[in-house]
């Protein structure tokens, strides 16, 4: 068998001679290995000199197609030729970047990435392939030698696909690299942060909504920063932006500082009349007795319907939790219409909760007034004798209770007529109802209603097995007497 006689290196020293274009084309099928290291060091040279765009194809696609045979791709890794391609020389980036992503493949760690000057050069010129080259660092980060300068590489150069047509295709690669090697998060924290943040600023509303939706898939991973105020006020009320920026912040952590700025919470109240999802960022962030403290300071909330009365009433209760914040909500001026609407509501919860909050409330004769004029005196009388429940007539007996030595009401008298109710069919009652009538008494009205012949016909029977309707039956007769 006749022995090859390899390729004639002496006719690849004239890049421009016609003896080299006949060469190269059979450099594939003749090249020899113990001839690599010497011709990979010759085109190396002549794609370091200056010549045509066809003369570097050349080369490079020569290169390429001897990194196909394992033999030659080691000798080219080993003898690090990677590292001395010329980056700086534009003419051949394009050439370049292709052969780079197929040795890549074979070999991470042949490019020299701590060399910035000559990865700007090629990220600059084209950064459409250059971040093709970057995801296949991405792909491969357990084969890298120092993956964190890989990364450290990716993310110095973000604002350059900043306002590109490679925006989404960058932020998908910093997404996944960060949900598949959650380590680098930490170590990176800040540059994904800035990196992230630089896209939140595009022109490109959808690049915009892409970016907080892939931020919202990496909060238990990053800890970004928080969002800019007119920034974020500015892009919620954008009707294609305000969902995707609202699901982000259901699942951000609390910022403080940010939901205390009166700003924000106000662009959220607004949201919060159409978005559900905007009062549960209401709600977490009020957790935070300073932002809670916060949201007293806006007004008319309270009965704006956020988007619902339900959600509203829990926006409330996620405020009045804080101690500091009661008084100011009692305050509101529109405080008692608010709980004129919460009566409205056939809920055993609702209304005895809304009773409860205002039994602890100090109240005074004005708020007594006040919620009178409303109509949540008799409106919550209606409602709790329509549901008839234990529960919510125990918190009606303990908030008139509280009320009824204040000043007389002509709604009491609905209260005499709750008062028989209990007296017939909720006996577990009876003693609470008592101690409310004896109080109700005082006034003459209230004092005529139980001095009726049907009244005592029921507390009569009432009293032949409660102590307390006996004592209720001799005051009202002890007052009858002295009438």
């Amino acid at each position: 068998m006749k022995k090859r006689s390899g390729c004639d290196l002496s006719k690849l020293q004239k890049p421009k001679s016609a003896e080299f274009f006949e060469e190269i084309e059979n450099v594939y099928g003749k090249l020899l290995p113990n001839q690599a290291h010497a011709f990979f060091g010759l085109m190396i040279d002549h794609l370091n000199s200056i010549f045509s765009p066809s003369i570097y194809k050349e080369i490079v696609n020569s290169i390429s197609s001897l990194m196909k045979k394992d033999v030659f791709r080691k000798i080219w890794i080993a003898g690090g030729f990677t590292k001395k391609l010329p980056f700086g020389n534009p003419s051949i980036h394009k050439y370049i970047l292709d052969f780079l992503y197929h040795i890549i493949t074979k070999d991470p760690n042949s490019l020299d990435v701590s060399q910035q000057s000559d990865l700007e050069c090629l990220i600059t010129n084209n950064p459409s392939k250059m971040l093709v080259v970057f995801s296949m660092y991405g792909c491969q980060f357990n084969d890298i030698d120092d993956p964190k300068l890989i990364v450290d590489s990716i993310l110095d150069f973000s604002s350059i696909y900043v306002n590109s047509n490679e925006s989404e295709n960058y932020i998908t690669l910093l997404t996944n690299m960060a949900l598949c090697f959650p380590d680098l998060c930490s170590a990176f924290n800040d540059k994904i942060n800035n990196a992230f943040f630089g896209f939140l600023g595009e022109n490109n509303l959808n690049i915009v909504k892409y970016t907080y939706e892939s931020m919202a898939n990496l909060v238990t991973h990053v800890k970004f920063s928080d969002l800019n105020v007119s920034l974020f006020r500015k892009q919620i009320k954008i009707s294609d932006l305000a969902d995707t920026i609202i699901d982000y912040l259901v699942v951000d952590s609390i910022r403080i500082e940010f939901y205390s700025n009166l700003k924000v919470l106000s662009s959220l109240l607004r949201c919060s009349s159409t978005n559900v999802k905007a009062t549960l960022v209401l709600i977490k962030a009020t957790h935070e007795p300073d932002v809670a403290l916060q949201l007293t300071r806006l007004s008319n909330w309270m009965t704006s319907n956020l988007p619902t009365l339900h959600d509203t009433f829990r926006l409330f209760l996620s405020v009045f939790y804080h101690k500091s914040c009661r008084k100011l909500l009692f305050s509101f001026h529109e405080f008692p219409g608010f709980c004129y609407q919460i009566s409205h509501i056939q809920s055993v919860g609702y209304v005895s909760t809304i009773l409860k909050i205002l039994s602890m409330c100090d109240i005074t004769i004005e708020m007594v007034s006040s919620l009178s004029d409303n109509g949540f005196m008799i409106s919550i009388l209606d409602t709790c004798q329509y549901m008839d429940h234990i529960i919510s007539y125990q918190a009606l007996l303990a908030f008139f209770y509280h009320i009824v030595n204040m000043k007389f009401l002509a709604e009491f008298l609905k209260l005499c007529q709750i008062i028989q109710i209990i007296f017939c069919s909720h006996f577990d009652l009876v003693d609470y109802a008592s101690k409310v009538a004896l109080s109700l008494l005082k006034y003459k009205k209230c004092k005529k209603f139980f001095a009726s012949a049907e009244f005592l016909e029921i507390l009569e029977k009432s009293t032949r097995s409660n102590k307390s309707s006996r004592k209720l039956l001799s005051k009202i007769t002890s007052r009858i007497d002295q009438d």
